[in-house]
């Protein structure tokens, strides 16, 4: 996701980024990729001890 960021942009599920993605990633697996990559960012400040 960090490299996609730097190259690409932040992919949100508003679909913009549907139709400018050149590997035409459906926005439903940008939507399941982005609620994963919250839940991970989560769960490694839980890990933490950082709110």
């Amino acid at each position: 996701v960090e490299t996609m960021e730097m190259f690409f942009g932040s992919c949100t599920n508003y679909g913009e980024c549907q139709e400018a993605c050149p590997k035409e990633i459906p926005i439903d697996f940008i939507a399941m990729m982005n609620r994963d990559f919250l839940k991970s960012k989560i769960k490694n400040r839980k890990l933490q001890g950082q709110r």
